[in-house]
């Protein structure tokens, strides 16, 4: 037994009846068990808990979701749907990588500009993306362009952000011992 647990056994926070065990035979379907009855529990509370008609109308039931969800999938317009929605999903991934890896790369190996640019990156980071979605559809209208453009505005910057860090990130060392050997 660990120090933590041995203490916060003794302080009496942790019961050593109702502990699962993490290892040994037997172990994994327990666990299992224990988070699929969890689950369950939060489903059959959300599923029979009485609510008022004004919050039903915002929150369904469970059982009325999947039988919705069994209706689009029976008359098949829960495919095109997703297809839609997976066309615009990819579409803004490759926009958004290409263009943070890109503009990465450039702000990389130009560390005075990234200096230079870097607050105003940052500022643009940190506005709530789904803040930029009514100004995307203004601009781009209510197609598939701004749909795209917002998933493409939140791979770039994750992107961009990764792509400085590893440039800025390789040992100088490395490179020089490899631009030695006529790498």
């Amino acid at each position: 037994m660990t120090g933590a647990v041995a203490t916060a056994r003794k302080s009496g926070a942790i019961d050593a009846d109702v502990t699962l065990p993490t290892s040994g035979a037997g172990a994994g379907w327990r666990v299992a068990l224990a988070r699929l009855l969890i689950v369950t529990a939060i489903v059959g509370l959300w599923e029979y808990a009485p609510v008022s008609k004004q919050i039903k109308f915002w929150l369904s039931s469970p059982s009325k979701i999947l039988g919705t969800l069994w209706g689009w999938i029976v008359d098949g317009s829960l495919w095109s749907h997703l297809g839609a929605t997976l066309s615009v999903m990819s579409t803004g991934y490759v926009v958004g990588c290409f263009m943070g890896i890109t503009l990465g790369l450039m702000l990389g190996f130009l560390p005075r500009v990234c200096r230079v640019v870097s607050p105003y990156i940052a500022a643009f980071y940190a506005l709530p993306k789904i803040a930029l979605a009514p100004l995307f559809i203004i601009l781009l209208g209510i197609g598939m362009s701004s749909k795209v453009a917002l998933v493409a505005i939140t791979v770039f910057f994750l992107l961009l952000n990764n792509t400085i860090d590893g440039i800025r990130d390789v040992d100088k060392d490395l490179v020089e011992s490899l631009r030695l050997m006529g790498a």
